[in-house]
């Protein structure tokens, strides 16, 4: 949408609920992308239009998206761009944003989408724009497995001129991971900033059924070693790290098992428990 119309104006509404419902409808189309749409930031500044001015398009954005909800079908997906505010998202299923991995800055200790955690069964899709890996720089990567989050992968007729060698085993791994865990990753029952046992450690949670995954940042600018977390005692049961290939050393006393790590400067780590019988195979997701 390269002209922004001004979403006061209900013809325009309707103009875009009706292409909506064509896509989805005539086309059978499965995901509806609101270009342009997710922030509201645009702001209409005419005194001529029949609304106060300055007019921001959060009112009008909100109400475009219920009404293209209400119009499609069940099974038609909405995503957006930028963040959407929390009252938008009960109507659209996933949005693309860049805030959480372009704007690092020292003064923030770790990287959080606590939308993600809000609202699971929103997905975000995480954009980099204008940064690529043919430095093979994971610094930024790291926080969409921390996040357990989606990559909005940059398209690119050369794969090369955007990620160097390292970068691209980094990316196969993590998408490897994703998938192997997709129902813990893409479930409901997800529990950010559990506490931790090491200073400066941070652990997210995410579980499904039976299965869980843990996933780790250090922050220190020094390795983090010792007793992570706290769990109960499971018999039969091992802990891997998938990202790094290793297993995790535990210590149980009576109920209570400790998960013991060693993790380098500000890098990752995502613990799965598992049987032990399955734990071979496991390892074999991080290593390359």
């Amino acid at each position: 949408m390269g002209y922004v119309p001004c979403l006061a104006f209900q013809e325009w509404l309707d103009y875009m609920v009706e292409s909506a419902t064509f896509l989805a409808g005539d086309l059978d189309a499965k995901i509806i992308y609101l270009d342009q749409l997710g922030s509201g930031a645009s702001i209409c500044e005419r005194t001529d239009h029949q609304h106060k001015s300055p007019e921001p398009h959060f009112y009008g954005e909100r109400k475009l998206t219920q009404r293209i909800r209400e119009a499609i079908p069940e099974d038609a997906v909405i995503c957006s761009e930028a963040h959407p505010e929390d009252t938008r998202l009960q109507f659209q299923n996933a949005f693309y944003q860049g805030g959480i991995l372009r704007y690092l800055t020292r003064q923030i200790q770790v990287p959080m989408n606590m939308t993600r955690f809000a609202f699971p069964d929103v997905k975000c899709f995480n954009n980099i724009h204008g940064y690529v890996l043919t430095d093979n720089n994971w610094e930024r990567l790291k926080f969409v497995l921390f996040n357990g989050d989606a990559f909005f992968m940059p398209r690119a007729y050369d794969p090369a001129s955007f990620f160097g060698k390292e970068a691209t085993l980094d990316f196969r791994k993590l998408f490897r991971i994703q998938h192997e865990y997709a129902d813990a990753f893409t479930s409901s029952d997800v529990e950010p900033l559990i506490p931790t046992l090491i200073p400066g450690t941070f652990v997210n949670q995410f579980r499904a059924d039976e299965k869980v995954i843990w996933t780790v940042f250090n922050a220190n600018y020094r390795t983090a070693k010792g007793k992570l977390l706290e769990i109960a005692a499971k018999p039969a049961t091992q802990y891997v790290d998938l990202w790094n290939g290793a297993p995790i050393t535990t210590n149980t006393a009576g109920d209570t098992t400790w998960l013991v790590v060693e993790i380098g400067p500000r890098d990752v780590a995502c613990i799965s428990e598992v049987p032990e019988k399955k734990s071979t195979s496991q390892l074999s997701i991080g290593a390359e």
